[in-house]
């Protein structure tokens, strides 16, 4: 499925070269940025910025804004960006927002859709046999990433009722297809619900209603799922009584059995000025950990051109390639029937790293053969999962000592900073950019990447186990 893009449609360069053409459109593609940005004025500014650049210069961004253009050599980026690392700490949550222009999406909607795909399929294997058929999630808010699972659990065969307080969020998840039915009352949802468990057919549907509500109307009337997942969206003016009566509701869920998902990693609440974080003991809390454990990441194509047909021959391509690989087969069948692309069309899919080497090798092959006329841009995020890390712990020093490393040896762009969702200000997420254009010394530049980021998994997961080591 596609929705057009705005980016030039055009299969030669505006600038000196494909890195800095691949930047621009990017830029100009990414719905963060437009939404943030005044294509008339503060485009021009950054796409004229980085069209003057040398080879030897890069171009360093603060908080959404241009700060400096510094001579550093041909291998460093040609853009470097950070994002709110410190004032996501202590400014007001709609401040934040408005200010944050986040194009440096973290993992893009198809990225998170697979990120928390991959934890219910670690759920599913773990507490279901790898099926959820049969089983009921209850789960709040279609907005965000609380959208997804409708998404994932009816893939796995389950039923889900997702409690959504805003109409005009309902409405925005019918048209992109995020669920099967709308219903506008419990009994309604319930009585659907009951029938697709005893019929063990997969269901999503959606219920207009406060989640604490429906929540104590589930627990009155005995109806008990077996996985509760929240995301429920606490304003600075919330007091931590507010917090712990609904943490109260929830553990009634618990006590009864249910697995609780809290999707975001935590809840929080402004207290004296700064964001604090209250965690919900969970089964799941190690979910991510045995993602890591398995050295699964995120890598993610996009295509230059504007064109979808181009994501489509490479999904084609990889499908032939990897046809023995039913986690791969089963994602790109379920991206290509349920999700848009939005800008410039892209691929997202959570790989082992010689999976992402072969993948790399499989791109780049694909724009030398001439398959594809124009470059594709790789995305490789580096994913660092602990519920309420601090950005000053641990979580922070890995992602951004990680992104450094990669700064050195052949990115095209790169960005960091503090993620923001639900409450949750305390996550570090890094990203590097690099291009597969057919041309070899950029591929080994490529490869030198992902091949970093095997030596620092191998390190990081001994920090993970509390092992020491020497370098």
């Amino acid at each position: 499925m596609f929705r057009k893009a705005s980016s030039p449609m055009i299969n030669k360069l505006s600038c000196r070269d494909w890195k800095i053409e691949a930047i621009i459109r990017f830029l100009l593609s990414n719905p963060a940025w437009r939404k943030n940005r005044d294509e008339s004025n503060e485009t021009r500014i950054f796409t004229d910025l980085l069209r003057q650049l040398e080879p030897d210069q890069t171009l360093f961004i603060q908080s959404g804004e241009p700060v400096a253009v510094v001579r550093t050599n041909p291998s460093s980026p040609m853009l470097i960006s950070s994002e709110a690392m410190d004032s996501g700490r202590y400014m007001e949550r709609n401040a934040l927002e408005q200010t944050l222009p986040n194009f440096y999406t973290f993992l893009e909607v198809q990225g998170m859709i697979q990120y928390f795909l991959e934890k219910m399929d670690s759920l599913t294997e773990t507490f279901f046999h790898g099926k959820l058929r049969g089983k009921l999630t209850l789960s709040t808010g279609l907005n965000e990433m609380a959208m997804i699972p409708p998404l994932i659990v009816t893939k796995n065969g389950g039923v889900c009722i997702t409690i959504e307080p805003n109409s005009y969020q309902i409405q925005d998840g019918l048209k992109n297809n995020y669920y099967d039915i709308h219903v506008p009352t419990v009994n309604d949802a319930i009585s659907l619900a009951e029938k697709a468990l005893r019929e063990e057919t997969p269901l999503s549907i959606v219920l207009l209603g406060n989640s604490k509500e429906v929540y104590q109307e589930f627990i009155a009337r005995n109806v008990t799922p077996e996985i509760v997942i929240d995301q429920t969206k606490f304003q600075p003016t919330d007091s931590a009584k507010v917090i712990e009566n609904y943490k109260d509701t929830l553990g009634i869920f618990e006590e009864k059995g249910s697995l609780f998902f809290d999707l975001s990693g935590s809840i929080g609440y402004r207290e004296a000025g700064a964001w604090t974080n209250h965690i919900f003991p969970s089964p799941l809390s190690n979910v991510m950990f045995q993602q890591k454990s398995q050295e699964r990441m995120p890598l993610q194509w996009i295509a230059l051109s504007g064109k979808p047909d181009d994501i489509y021959k490479i999904d084609e391509a990889v499908l032939k390639e990897f046809k023995h690989n039913k986690k791969i087969a089963g994602w790109l069948s379920f991206i290509q029937e349920r999700l848009y692309f939005d800008g410039l069309p892209s691929r997202t899919c959570w790989l082992t790293y010689q999976e992402r080497m072969d993948m790399c090798d499989l791109l780049n092959y694909t724009v030398a053969s001439g398959q594809l006329d124009i470059p594709i841009m790789v995305k490789i995020d580096h994913i660092y999962e602990s519920p309420a890390i601090n950005f000053r712990g641990a979580g922070g020093d890995e992602n951004l000592q990680d992104i450094s490393l990669k700064m050195f040896s052949g990115a095209a762009m790169a960005g960091f900073e503090q993620y923001h969702s639900a409450g949750l200000f305390n996550k570090v997420h890094a990203r590097v950019f690099a291009l597969a254009d057919g041309n070899m010394e950029t591929f080994k530049e490529l490869k030198g990447l992902l091949a970093m980021d095997l030596e620092w998994q191998e390190a990081e997961n001994l920090l993970w186990n509390r092992n020491s080591f020497n370098l």
